[in-house]
């Protein structure tokens, strides 16, 4: 039996799973934070980030330090302090691109992170405005990472996407030769590595450092990357003649269509990449 697709909007399954949780620990322990340290969590989500930067913050009688998590859906904040009750950790409804607007005080955080959000700010104007409004308010280093960028797809990882995607659209009855799909939605994964170093030093950053980690990716991780409406709409777009084709049908036809595609490559998992890129205020 296919595994259904969980909600498309209530909850971030990704999070939960132990490889997206061993990612946001890897790279956050890189920026070195210390107990005592005040950090903005960007687009903090249900608090997984907020989890493993207060696992550096822990002290020998308890946290030391502060955690102000920025997140746009109100849904996920309640999640988040509901996981997060008792520690250290204010919260701030808002998209990244508020940051210019909320008269934070110059060099108010030590650190800034921004897990797997980068990525959303699509027009080179706004995030140059992210990235000054973020050098200003911190004080030590700021690192981003995501994986929807150019420099993702790895070894046979491109031959399992076009597979993939075939295999949804059959799934609901679509031959794609003789129907015309909707544009994919403008590619979240349009910047490499070069194009968000230049975006760092052009903000003002200094000492900015970026490179490429793959992960070993097992088919749960496609099927939880499925369930984020935006990847639906891009990989697999809506028919213009099939308005009763959904998003979530979309999602599901995708979250059931991994393991056969993994079963037809013959693997257990495939590689992606993940980029950081970091700098000094």
């Amino acid at each position: 039996m296919d595994k259904a697709a969980p909600s498309l909007v209530d909850y971030d399954p990704f999070a939960e799973l132990p490889l997206a949780q061993h990612i946001i620990e890897s790279f956050t322990e890189k920026l070195d934070i210390q107990p005592g340290s005040r950090i903005l969590d960007v687009g903090g989500g249900t608090g997984e980030s907020a989890i493993a930067i207060l696992k550096c913050l822990k002290g020998p009688v308890g946290w030391d330090g502060s955690v102000t998590l920025l997140e746009p859906e109100e849904r996920l904040i309640e999640v988040a302090q509901t996981r997060l009750r008792d520690a250290p950790v204010k919260y701030i409804h808002g998209y990244a691109q508020d940051l210019e607007h909320l008269n934070l005080d110059r060099r108010a955080f030590d650190f800034t992170i921004w897990s797997n959000g980068i990525h959303y700010v699509v027009d080179q104007k706004a995030l140059a405005n992210v990235l000054k409004a973020i050098r200003r308010c911190t004080g030590v280093k700021f690192r981003a990472w995501t994986t929807f960028m150019a420099d993702a797809y790895v070894g046979r990882t491109a031959r399992f996407a076009g597979l993939w995607v075939r295999a949804a659209y059959q799934r609901l009855g679509v031959d794609t030769k003789k129907r015309r799909r909707a544009k994919s939605m403008s590619m979240r994964r349009v910047r490499g590595l070069a194009e968000y170093v230049t975006a760092f030093s052009e903000a003002g950053f200094t000492d900015v450092r970026a490179g490429l980690e793959r992960f070993e990716l097992r088919p749960e991780v496609y099927e939880a990357i499925a369930c984020f409406d935006d990847y639906v709409e891009n990989a697999l777009p809506s028919i213009p003649d099939r308005p009763d084709i959904t998003l979530r049908m979309r999602s599901e036809a995708l979250v059931g269509s991994v393991r056969e595609v993994y079963d037809r490559l013959a693997v257990d998992t495939l590689p992606r990449n993940w980029l950081w890129v970091e700098g000094a205020p």
